[in-house]
């Protein structure tokens, strides 16, 4: 009698999870990550990879502004199944970021989210390109987003009342800490809800736990200037970081208005979909606060070094490319016409987006909002916490705001208003025509990095090849970094990576060049075609200095 309906029951939880498995499978065989070339700054961690595997021990470059041992660690099971490569490196972010899709649908349904709510929600964050095309690199970005939803997941149980749930959701808080440290928002948005929530199930149990896993946090810090390379002399990326704060209070307002305005627009845009499939009709939209919003950006952007941007050129996600791998060359690049018509535009959308995300903050923790429980406020204060190392870390890139996407989609969707059916399905099928055409947007954008990534690489091998020694090419920070930089044989005899690296760590005129545009005192050598999608530049040209 009962079989058939939990039959339907396994049904309806399943067919979702598959769908979304089902959907990094075709990204998989549509980009095709086989490439063995670095992407970004994922060399940095590679070269650890690298290390273990060729039985040279564990540490992290001093260039590194993270300690990731957990993101090593799983990169290198799978590169000891077929030897080092990056194509087996992106493989294992492919799979974190499946099961990260899979565990923000759970969280979603966690907090109260209907099944569509949770699937539009989970696709919103996989369509979302800056997760994408990270998906598809080894950086440590989409580990620690992982790491950070299934803590998420199984906090928001702990604070219903599931035993045990809290104890596994801050292990997986300090999985997610060994990944990136702006993880420690975790421990302190959870300290933050119990001392808020005197119904807390389990109360002073859960202050307690906090607390410790902000010491293991504390601990493991310690523990890891013996493994992190420079550190101790103070060199390297952390040194970089730390010495950012400094500045914290001598920036002009206007510029963190600036900088805050475009974050604001940037996850409008992150959250479009999920704020399309239940956006209220348009009576109830909040104009007031969209028309503040554009004329704040307006004001900011006529006295602001840098114009409220949406999409920043250069950025992870521009109008210019996506991936951010051309400015990692030397070479200008164009930026206008159409191009920046659709930057404009796209501000100009984010902005509107983000005032239905400041909406649904304001009815998330109105009286009886969703944001009012435990599990809504844990998840509303890590936002706030997150936004908060932002601004203290000079996170101002659309990579570091990484963090902040799920929670923004959650509170979208948790604090939303019921709509009647015939809205819900126009609003569905909107959702999912905008869904489908950032699909296509990821795909074809990340396929373009790949093959330029690939050009370069090859471009330099042949360099080389040709008899022209490594530390002679400036192939662009990437291929610099991990052929000199993590192979510092390649270097003169006598030079250090830590000063001598051209593009990395120094600046040097190289008698050969590979750039995005032709350069004053160079000759052409090769120019190599390389198909473009709709990225700005379809060659890179390779350079020999002028005697």
């Amino acid at each position: 009698m009962n079989a058939p309906r939990w039959r339907g029951r396994a049904r309806r939880r399943v067919a979702p999870a598959a769908v979304l498995v089902g959907v990094w499978i075709v990204a998989a065989v549509l980009v095709d990550p086989r490439a063995d070339v670095p992407l970004i700054d994922d060399w940095t961690y590679a070269m650890s990879v690298e290390r273990l595997l060729a039985g040279r021990g564990f540490s992290v470059a001093s260039w590194s502004s993270t300690f990731p041992p957990a993101q090593i660690f799983w990169g290198t099971l799978f590169a000891a199944v077929g030897g080092f490569s990056y194509t087996a490196l992106r493989i294992s972010t492919l799979v974190l970021a499946a099961l990260g899709t899979l565990a923000f649908a759970a969280l979603l349904r966690a907090l109260g989210c209907s099944r569509e709510h949770a699937f539009v929600g989970a696709l919103t964050l996989a369509a979302y390109p800056v997760a994408f095309v990270l998906s598809f690199t080894f950086m440590t970005d989409v580990a620690m987003l992982t790491a950070m939803i299934a803590s998420f997941w199984a906090l928001a149980g702990g604070l219903q009342g599931v035993r045990g749930r809290v104890e596994i959701g801050l292990v997986l808080a300090l999985v997610a800490f060994l990944v990136r440290p702006v993880a420690i928002a975790i421990p302190l948005a959870l300290l933050a809800t119990a001392a808020l929530h005197p119904t807390t199930p389990r109360r002073a149990r859960t202050l307690v736990l906090a607390l410790v896993t902000l010491a293991a946090m504390a601990a493991t810090t310690l523990i890891a200037r013996r493994y992190w390379l420079g550190v101790e002399d103070g060199e390297g990326g952390l040194a970089y970081r730390l010495e950012r704060l400094r500045y914290l209070l001598l920036v002009s307002p206007i510029i963190y208005g600036e900088a805050f305005l475009s974050m604001l627009a940037h996850l409008g845009l992150a959250v479009l979909p999920a704020l399309l499939a239940t956006a209220p009709p348009a009576r109830r939209w909040p104009w007031r606060t969209m028309l503040v919003l554009i004329v704040a950006a307006i004001a900011v952007s006529a006295v602001a070094p840098q114009a409220v941007a949406a999409l920043k050129p250069h950025a992870t996600w521009s109008t210019q490319e996506l991936g951010a791998a051309r400015p990692l060359l030397v070479g200008d690049l164009p930026y206008g016409g159409m191009r920046r018509a659709f930057g404009l535009a796209a501000t100009l959308v984010g902005l509107m987006a983000a005032a239905g995300l400041l909406a649904r903050v304001a009815r998330g923790i109105g009286a009886g909002g969703a944001l009012r429980s435990p599990a809504g406020t844990c998840v509303a204060a890590f936002a706030a916490l997150s936004l908060a190392l932002c601004f203290a870390l000079w996170f101002f890139y659309d990579r570091y705001y990484l963090p902040l996407v799920p929670a923004a989609i959650a509170i979208v969707l948790v604090a939303a208003p019921s709509l009647p059916k015939p809205a819900v399905r126009l609003r569905r099928a909107l959702a999912g025509t905008l869904l489908a055409a950032l699909f296509l947007l990821d795909v074809t954008g990340t396929r373009d990095m790949l093959d330029y990534a690939r050009a370069v690489d090859a471009a330099l091998v042949r360099l080389v090849g040709s008899g022209v020694a490594w530390r002679e090419v400036d192939a662009g920070y990437v291929e610099n970094g991990w052929h000199l930089y993590a192979h510092p044989e390649h270097l003169a005899s006598g030079a250090n990576v830590d000063r001598d690296v051209p593009h990395v760590t120094g600046a040097a005129d190289l008698p050969y060049v590979i750039a995005n545009a032709p350069l004053q005192g160079y000759a052409l050598r090769e120019t190599v075609p390389l198909a473009s999608r709709w990225a700005v530049t379809d060659r890179v040209y390779v350079l020999a200095r002028v005697p």
